[in-house]
């Protein structure tokens, strides 16, 4: 009994680990992927050598900044607010409210975790050259709401800017706008939407949420009594 035990035990930790491989071997390739196709995609759109490695090195960044937080938490989700804390803190003014959250907790699997940062990581960095943190006087702010969806959940994140340098309409779409529209409309079934008013950019993103019924559960506990929270950094 005991030598079967042994074998049983053995032969179990051998298909775990295979299953492990397998699921590293998948992310790896993914990661490679998205690796390529912003590669490309900012080459593309590269004013020059310097440009294209300013912008590939920051979206090679929030990609790794999304594995990191997804590591901590074993690949199994990332909170909401976390994603944009750290999307956003390396563009943060000197103003210490320059940047508000303001939402109920919120769970995100981790096909969506990478997508999220990226996109936020491309509202910063235009926040930061163009809008409102690119002075001392701007501020962001970012809320969301889960609102139902037929039989799914719908999130709801708009990106408000005010107080930096007067905002004109583009001439013509850029990169990190494309990025968006297609991230969230190809990889999170999602509508993306621009407003360009002159006291500041305003941007909402729209899409379903997935999730376990352990996630639901535990966003109605940790939402109850409440209905949201705003932070600063």
């Amino acid at each position: 009994m005991v030598m079967l035990t042994d074998i049983t035990a053995r032969k179990r930790a051998e298909e775990h680990q295979q299953v492990l491989l397998a699921e590293l071997s998948h992310r790896v390739k993914n990661t490679l992927a998205s690796i390529q196709a912003i590669a490309t995609q900012t080459l593309r759109s590269a004013a020059s050598l310097e440009a294209f490695e300013t912008a590939f090195s920051g979206r090679v960044k929030a990609l790794a900044l999304a594995h990191g937080v997804l590591t901590q938490t074993g690949w199994s989700e990332a909170e909401l607010g976390e994603l944009i804390r750290q999307s956003v803190a390396p563009y943060l003014t000197s103003r210490a409210d320059s940047v508000r959250l303001s939402g109920p907790p919120t769970y995100l699997p981790p096909r969506q975790v990478v997508v999220v940062m990226l996109m936020m990581h491309e509202l910063a960095v235009n926040a930061a050259k163009y809008g409102a943190l690119s002075n001392d006087d701007g501020q962001v702010g970012i809320e969301w709401t889960i609102e139902p969806h037929g039989e799914q959940r719908l999130l709801r994140l708009h990106w408000a800017e005010s107080g930096g340098p007067p905002v004109r309409p583009p001439a013509r779409k850029g990169f990190g706008t494309t990025l968006i529209e297609r991230s969230i409309g190809h990889e999170l079934d999602g509508q993306a939407t621009f407003e360009y008013h002159p006291q500041g950019m305003a941007c909402e993103l729209r899409f379903p949420l997935q999730g376990s019924s352990t996630d639901l559960l535990r966003e109605a506990e940790a939402s109850a009594g409440r209905s949201g929270r705003i932070s600063r950094f």
